[in-house]
């Protein structure tokens, strides 16, 4: 969508039928098959009303709401063309003075006009196809910006001048004076409802010309013109050591137009002046300055965040991640746990997250962290995918309903720190409420980011006319540093609370109040923490749905830690603390709590109880270990899956029969080459000759087997591997955590 032509305004109106009108081009196309265009719409006596200022309905359109009075013209490659509403054509208008570009500023002449009228300008910026004849469509508009004319039977003010010191005293740092002569009747009680209205413009800023209150009549003498009367006006309010443009003109009261409003005559010649320099002024100007810079610099960081909040108070805390921010952080962190805001003392967290993310999430192998009250919650990777069936149903109802054009992920996490006891059982930590629901959402994650941004930069704008009075105010009275950045930071504090209150009322009661689908069961389970630091007995999980469910907790460092598969409820309480793994030799394992957490973790509790871990391993553990490693639900045809997903392509023996070393540490290695997405035998190998029996490997298990060595996994005796033997289970398990190891787990 084009920026909106800045600054039109008048230049000129020498007659009573015409006027000259200006503005600046607002942009450039950066595309060489695009140019940026305008459309102009004049319409007489009532300005366009609500319902047609709308940039998607075309100019076309809007004159055939009346061909007798509404005009348009519209420029393409430097020409000016007229809109035929009989013959429903554009028709190039040759006079050039009609149209002229003078490097940013466009002018158009209008000489059309008919006297004692006010007519509504309005121009527009659009976006059209670089071709050789003049385009009908658009691709794309901006809004209108509009202004009055008034052709008046009163004639503009002549003469206008800035009279010398030494005839009209002033205060030449503040305050000038000037006259001009004004046609109005010689009637002293007439004269008086044409009143004279000065604009005045700050040449040293980007503000448009205004009227200017703070201007009186100090002296009326006869003019040299007929039927004119020169006035002499004084001006104050300026400020020192500045430039100023003046004009003026007369504004007839003895009618009414149509709309309630007065005709005005045009505006007179402008005229120029400079106050003298102040010191005081200027230092105090200079500070002003420095603090709307300073409150832009605030004000701007609030977009240099991942995350939108949508709503902060003491109960809750809601935001929506950035899709491109938050895929920028995960990607330059260069660790595999992403913290997600968060905020003490709030009890209901809501997390809402782009669709996209999920596919970035698990190509970085990236586990999203939620912290609060001494507890955390793990979602891994893998933890969601698109062929979860609320996501299926989500995506379905996308490519069906035109209404859905996204969705999002919302997650929920509820604390709840009751402490009473549940079915005999004392909670040692609080009640921890997890879900998540697929929430459709009626635009694009772009779409919505783009109106975040603009309401921003909307309240930030609207919020620096305050923070100029408060500004002003302070810097006449002290000059205070200190008070004047606390003004910036609470101006700055409530323009963060306004955003969050409109946009979070926006996304909540518009962008996504469609259908959501509700999200039960995990593709890969998240873990729950809890910091307990004196536990009373010993610590069990829960979780509590109706039912109390009792979860297995394993201690991780100097936290506890349950797998949760499912959403809903859990808490840690008094029970057992078990741990299944144990050395299968009796000794200590380095690696025993590893063991222990990748038990637990990927849900392996049905292959392996702690018992007999010496003994063979089946094809069936086998398999079924590396399947839920890779993310195989729970219950599901592990062999199959690992058939249909490509990770395998058949079994070379029956799965209740022992598996032999080659074959079983080929088929674990598969959990290298899907973490890492590359392939294990495509590491180089630095000694041949490390496995000493590898001749007695399978011939297509050689090269992973070398590349276990070589990352000294493979348990080798003396340099033989015994390539025919069977596996241990115990073998099985200390190759799975190693290779966990080396892929970022």
């Amino acid at each position: 969508i084009p920026t909106a032509p800045k600054d039109f305004e008048i230049i000129e109106q020498p007659t009573n039928n015409s006027v000259r009108l200006g503005w600046k081009e607002p942009m450039i196309s950066s595309d060489p098959k695009e140019k940026i265009e305008y459309e102009i719409l004049r319409i007489p006596r009532k300005p366009l009303a609500e319902k047609e200022d709308d940039r998607k309905i075309a100019v076309e359109d809007m004159v055939s709401q009346d061909k007798d009075n509404y005009k348009a013209w519209k420029t393409f490659k430097g020409i000016l063309y007229q809109y035929n509403s009989k013959t429903n054509t554009w028709e190039e208008i040759k006079d050039i003075e009609k149209y002229k570009i003078k490097e940013d500023q466009i002018e158009f002449f209008d000489d059309t006009l008919s006297p004692n009228e006010i007519y509504y300008y309005y121009v527009r910026t659009t976006r059209v196809q670089n071709e050789e004849k003049l385009p009908n469509n658009p691709i794309a508009r901006s809004q209108w910006v509009g202004l009055s004319v008034t052709t008046s039977p009163v004639s503009r003010p002549l003469n206008l001048r800035v009279e010398p010191e030494d005839e009209y005293f002033r205060n030449a740092k503040t305050e000038t004076v000037v006259s001009f002569d004004a046609s109005v009747p010689e009637d002293k009680e007439l004269k008086k409802q044409y009143v004279i209205e000065v604009y005045v413009k700050d040449e040293d800023s980007d503000e448009d010309y205004k009227q200017w209150t703070n201007a009186y009549e100090i002296d009326e003498l006869e003019s040299t013109l007929d039927g004119y009367v020169r006035y002499v006006y004084r001006i104050r309010g300026l400020k020192s050591g500045k430039g100023y443009s003046i004009k003026v003109r007369i504004e007839d009261q003895t009618q009414t137009l149509e709309d309630g409003s007065y005709p005005k005559s045009s505006f007179s010649d402008r005229v120029r002046t400079r106050t003298d320099f102040d010191q005081e002024d200027y230092d105090k100007e200079n500070k002003y300055k420095e603090y709307i810079a300073f409150y832009e610099k605030e004000a701007q960081k609030l977009k240099h965040t991942p995350f939108w909040i949508l709503e902060d108070n003491t109960r809750r805390y809601q935001v929506k991640y950035r899709r491109d921010v938050l895929q920028g952080e995960m990607r330059g962190q260069g660790k595999p746990i992403y913290t997600l805001t968060g905020k003490e003392d709030v009890d209901s967290f809501t997390y809402y997250m782009p669709s996209s993310v999920l596919e970035n999430m698990d190509m970085e192998q990236m586990t999203f962290l939620i912290q609060s009250q001494g507890m955390e919650i793990g979602i891994r990777p893998n933890t969601l995918d698109t062929m979860m069936q609320p996501i299926i149903d989500m995506l379905e109802r996308v490519r069906t309903h035109t209404l859905y054009k996204d969705y999002y992920i919302e997650i929920r996490v509820d604390l709840d720190e009751d402490g009473k006891k549940v079915k005999n059982v004392t909670p040692q930590s609080p009640f921890i409420t997890i879900d998540m629901d697929v929430v459709g959402s009626c635009n694009k994650e772009e779409m919505i980011e783009q109106y975040i941004l603009d309401e921003l930069d909307y309240i930030i704008e609207s919020y620096k006319r305050r923070l100029i009075r408060e500004l002003e105010k302070e810097i006449n009275r002290t000059m205070d540093d200190k008070k004047l950045v606390e003004i910036v930071e609470e101006i700055v504090e409530e323009v963060q609370e306004e955003h969050i209150r409109v946009i979070g009322r926006r996304f909540r009661n518009h962008e996504i109040d469609l259908r959501s689908y509700s999200i039960e069961d995990l593709s890969t389970p998240l873990y729950i923490a809890a910091t307990i630091q004196s536990p009373k007995g010993q610590i069990q999980g829960y979780r509590y749905e109706k039912t109390l469910e009792n979860i297995s907790v394993y201690p991780y460092k100097n936290q506890y830690m349950l797998e949760a598969s499912q959403t809903g409820t859990y808490f840690f309480g008094t029970g057992d603390t078990t741990s299944p793994y144990y050395s299968s030799t009796g000794t200590q394992d380095p690696y025993q709590n590893k063991k222990t957490q990748m038990i637990y973790q990927f849900g392996l509790q049905e292959f392996y109880t702690g018992k007999n871990l010496g003994q063979p391993s089946t094809r069936e553990i086998l398999i079924g270990t590396t399947a839920k490693i890779l993310g195989a639900p729970s219950g599901t045809n592990y062999a199959k899956w690992l058939q249909q997903k490509g990770y395998v392509r058949g079994l070379n023996g029956g799965l209740k029969t022992f598996i032999p070393k080659d074959e079983g540490a080929f088929i674990l290695s598969q959990i290298y080459n899907q973490r890492t997405r590359n392939s294990i035998e495509s590491l180089r190998i630095t000694n041949y000759n490390q496995i000493t029996d590898l001749y007695r490997a399978k011939e297509s298990y050689r090269k992973s087997l070398l590349a276990l060595a070589e990352m000294n996994i493979l348990p080798l005796q003396d340099g033989r591997f015994y390539p025919y033997s069977s596996l241990t289970m115990d073998e099985a398990l200390d190759i799975a955590v190693k290779l966990l190891e080396q892929t970022g787990w």
